[in-house]
């Protein structure tokens, strides 16, 4: 029953994040994804994946589908960590909704200030993790 209604609040995210995702494959060639989004794209490659969140329609429903599809192709870790946390913190239909424009001055004015900064701190941060790692390997 729970499950039956998760599905049919998740669906139409679902299917949107898999059309997306395949439309990614048909408009974009995994070699301009890999020189824009690879690990050679350095900053470059984490702030498009920083616009990319911000932009992307629906909710994580439809994330991670286009995220599993950058990754297959040849996306850099770091340019999804960054990818997937500005969806998560400063999407502005998230930010506008949630947040409301009351706090845009005052006190509560420092999660709308200091979120935009985070997705790409995190994914430099994530990439830089990853290769120490794999270095080690």
């Amino acid at each position: 029953m729970r499950s039956g209604r998760l599905f049919g609040s998740v669906w139409i995210g679902l299917l949107l994040g898999f059309i997306i995702a395949g439309f990614l494959e048909v408009l974009i060639s995994p070699s301009e994804i890999i020189a824009w989004l690879g690990t050679e794209s350095s900053t470059r490659g984490i702030l498009v994946g920083w616009l990319a969140g911000l932009v992307i329609p629906e909710d994580h429903t439809c994330l991670f589908p286009i995220a599993a599809k950058l990754w297959k192709t040849g996306a850099a870790p770091g340019v999804l960590i960054a990818l997937i946390t500005a969806k998560s913190l400063v999407s502005p239909i998230r930010m506008l909704t949630l947040m409301k424009l009351r706090c845009l001055v005052g006190p509560d004015a420092c999660p709308v200030v200091c979120r935009p900064l985070v997705p790409p701190i995190v994914g430099i941060l994530g990439q830089w993790i990853l290769s120490i790692y794999s270095m080690r390997k």
